[in-house]
């Protein structure tokens, strides 16, 4: 902001701003009003290169510099007369959050229907070309592409393509703006990258498991399908549970486009969904508060009463069928017993989602009991009297998952000192254990392989 001298004029002297892209700019101020001073030094800095922030604007007596995206830094000192101008920023920075770019490239022009799908969360779109001339190129299919694409007045990225060569790229209009896309050509040589981080919730998700490992069950506050997908994605590598919900009314019908189909035919095992109407009621986050307070074993997730909240009465249970079909979990109302009971517990996978949780359990408590293995003993022997230790750890924690009620049964091959390799054994590494274990919960029951090694964390499948 350029200050009044009290008589509409700048104060007269030298205004420089000072560590700025494509600058200093220095403006000499001299019986001019403050407009004009202001506009002047607007015109150096639009003659400038600044990447980091858009067009400069004006407003009164200010000069305001936005930044091209949320986070990104305008660097910017000002030099002026005595009490000639004020510089301030009046917003706090965010986390940087750079626009996502999704280039496709065509590794050639074969004949035949290339089929490009956007998805973002405003909805999904397609996009087909079919080429026919028998002497198109990988650069002549990707140029046709982007005028389809262009074409669009309903364009979910809210921006141009940008066809050089044999790759199109699309660029995000706003910075953190998520999406996907795929691609289908006729010799599947036709690739898609994208070439920038995107901040969405999947980054939050990793940003949080890098940072606190103290959570496990992750309640969704998204309805939206692109929201829901790529945090099932984040999910499904950490020992993490996630509990989604959505309106999609397609969810009830034999559509195949819809968030569950989706989930289903990615078989997350780590994500659970509940189909419910209304986006404001937490069905998914009211569930796990239930059932997540008890250990695995100790609690049915359905026919789970919840109170509260809207059960839905199915007069066609066509539509409850094709929801349990895709794996979906919901609430519905039983007049005779006037109580809403939550019906599913399926993960996308197939399998009881408690299931997943009394895996993830016993490797834990695996692991707990191996470390404290090393720390309350001064030495462990690299012998197999040291590995017998090892064994008594996993047998003591098959017996705690007995205890809990979720574990059956324990079959373990319990390896000698001999059969590691003479790489390991000079380094001092146990051979692995492994087996599998019976996982019971309710009238569910599961065989999950697992492995223990010593530099590597229990894993089961």
């Amino acid at each position: 902001t350029i200050a009044d001298d009290g008589g509409g004029n700048a104060i007269d002297g030298t205004y420089r701003l000072l560590d700025i892209e494509g600058g200093p700019y220095t403006y000499l101020a001299s019986s001019v009003t403050v407009l004009v001073a202001r506009d002047a030094i607007l015109a150096l800095v639009a003659a400038g290169t600044h990447p980091s922030f858009a067009e400069a604007s004006s407003g009164g007596d200010a000069m305001t510099f936005t930044a091209a995206a949320a986070g990104v830094n305008v660097p910017m000192t000002l030099e002026s007369p005595t009490g000639g101008a004020v510089l301030a920023t009046t917003t706090s920075m965010k986390e940087l959050k750079r626009a996502q770019v999704v280039a496709t490239t065509f590794g050639s022009g074969t004949d035949g229907t290339y089929t490009w799908k956007v998805q973002t969360t405003t909805g999904q779109k397609t996009y087909q070309h079919i080429e026919v001339s028998g002497v198109a190129t990988g650069a002549t299919i990707a140029l046709a592409m982007s005028v389809l694409y262009d074409l669009d007045p309903s364009d979910l990225y809210l921006a141009t393509s940008a066809p050089i060569g044999a790759t199109v790229s699309i660029t995000a209009a706003t910075a953190g703006t998520p999406g996907t896309v795929t691609i289908v050509s006729p010799n599947s040589d036709a690739v898609v990258s994208q070439s920038t981080t995107n901040y969405n919730i999947a980054s939050d998700i990793l940003t949080l498991d890098d940072e606190n490992q103290d959570w496990y069950v992750l309640i969704n506050g998204s309805r939206v399908a692109i929201d829901i997908e790529q945090a099932a994605e984040a999910i499904e590598p950490l020992r993490h549970l996630h509990l989604a919900q959505s309106s999609d009314a397609d969810i009830r019908t034999t559509v195949t486009t819809d968030i569950f189909s989706t989930l289903k035919g990615q078989a997350r095992g780590r994500t659970a969904a509940v189909e419910h109407p209304v986006d404001a009621e937490g069905v998914h986050a009211a569930w796990a508060g239930v059932v997540t307070t008890l250990g695995p074993g100790k609690v049915n997730w359905t026919a789970q009463p919840l109170t509260g909240l809207s059960g839905q009465v199915f007069n066609n249970k066509v539509e409850a069928a094709n929801i349990f079909g895709k794996e979906g979990s919901y609430l519905e109302t039983f007049a005779a017993r006037n109580q809403d009971i939550m019906l599913g517990g399926y993960a996308f996978d197939g399998r009881p989602f408690d299931l997943r949780r009394a895996i993830d359990t016993f490797c834990a408590n695996v692991e707990a009991g191996l470390a404290d293995l090393l720390i309350v003993n001064e030495i462990v022997p690299y012998s197999d009297e040291g590995i017998a230790l090892g064994e008594a750890v996993i047998l003591t924690e098959f017996d705690r998952a007995q205890n809990d009620g979720y574990g059956v049964t324990l079959e373990l091959d319990v390896p000698e000192i001999v059969d590691a390799t003479a790489s390991d054994q000079t380094r001092g590494i146990w051979p692995p254990f492994t087996g599998h274990v019976v996982m019971q919960v309710g009238t569910y029951k599961i065989i999950a392989n697992f492995t223990v090694s010593q530099e590597q964390l229990p894993t089961a499948a």
